[in-house]
């Protein structure tokens, strides 16, 4: 991660911008209880007269390899529930890009080893607590723990069946109960397959209603959501970009899953919307670093299908027909 030199500001001209400073601990956790693994991204900022490509290649100058990283669970109060170190990994190699490939480093612990919220207990926390080696303060962060989604439609057991997207009369919908704490995103994703010089891959694309309700009073307790095909299909053909190497595509299925979140991690997302050019203009929950550390729980429906009417549709509707659908799954 690149520095910003936060709070450089001066009204004159002889500022050297490419001062020296120490590295700063950047943080990048989202975790969810219902993961089977967590994982924490820790990384330093760096600045350079060089070459930026020469520091983000050298694994020495973007990783903290020797850090003692814990994940906690706490009480309103603070109590710590139950603590658990997280370990350095190595994951395969990430997509070539400003940072090395490899080796690509995370610190993660398996969720056997963390508590997951119970009912019972409102406004558990998750706690990260970073120690680096010759800095006497530790890096920290804290977050909520949302419940699970309020679902009042579909039931959060429903199996996955053929949709059709053009029955009005019986349309699927997605109710929720509206939150003054938590931050929901619903959250619909189309997987298919592209044929590209005889050989299938496969592919997605992700379409997210982001709501939150903390700022103004809720008119209606409830949310609805309406999955119809008059959204679907400019939906589809609005994200899927024409490629001339791809020769087919076939529809495979279509996946929910609604998510409560705790605001921070709305706030993270929102602020690199508006980004202005002041330098300290950095949004972040990390104390001694920067980043963002937020929790989240969700309900997934997974494997719909839809019925031939709609593959009709999505082979040769004016918003998808260019894309190469074929007519079968």
């Amino acid at each position: 991660m690149i520095s910003s030199l936060t709070g450089l500001i001066s009204c004159g001209n002889d500022l050297d911008i490419t001062v020296y400073a120490d590295p700063v601990p950047v943080v990048y956790g989202i975790v969810c209880p219902n993961d089977s693994v967590h994982r924490i991204r820790l990384m330093k900022s760096f600045i350079c007269e060089e070459n930026i490509f020469l520091h983000s290649h050298d694994p020495d100058s973007i990783y903290y390899p020797e850090a003692q990283v814990f994940l906690e669970t706490r009480t309103p109060t603070g109590e710590v529930v139950q603590r658990t170190e997280m370990h350095l990994v190595e994951l395969p190699e990430r997509e070539p890009g400003l940072f090395v490939t490899s080796p690509n480093l995370v610190y993660e612990c398996v969720s056997k080893d963390l508590i997951k919220p119970l009912s019972t207990v409102k406004n558990l926390r998750y706690a990260l607590t970073i120690y680096l080696p010759g800095i006497e303060k530790a890096i920290v962060a804290e977050s909520l723990v949302p419940p699970m989604p309020e679902s009042i439609k579909p039931d959060p057991g429903l199996k996955p069946f053929e949709l059709n997207l053009f029955d009005y009369q019986e349309p699927i919908k997605f109710s929720w109960r509206r939150s003054m704490d938590f931050y929901v995103e619903l959250e619909t994703r189309v997987n298919y397959l592209e044929q590209r010089a005889g050989e299938w891959y496969p592919a997605s694309i992700i379409s997210s209603r982001k709501y939150n309700h903390w700022d103004r009073p809720p008119v209606n307790p409830f949310e609805e959501v309406i999955i119809h095909g008059d959204w679907f299909f400019p939906m589809v053909g609005g994200r899927i970009p024409e490629d001339p190497e791809v020769s087919m595509r076939k529809f495979v299925s279509i996946d929910f899953q609604l998510k409560t979140s705790d605001p921070l991690f709305y706030d993270y997302f929102a602020f690199g919307h508006y980004l202005t050019d002041l330098a300290d203009n950095t949004f972040t929950n990390v104390v001694n670093g920067i980043g963002i550390f937020a929790a989240y729980n969700r309900t997934n429906w997974e494997g719909f299908t839809i019925d031939q009417r709609c593959l009709d549709s999505l082979a040769m509707g004016k918003y998808t027909g260019h894309l190469k659908f074929s007519r079968w799954q």
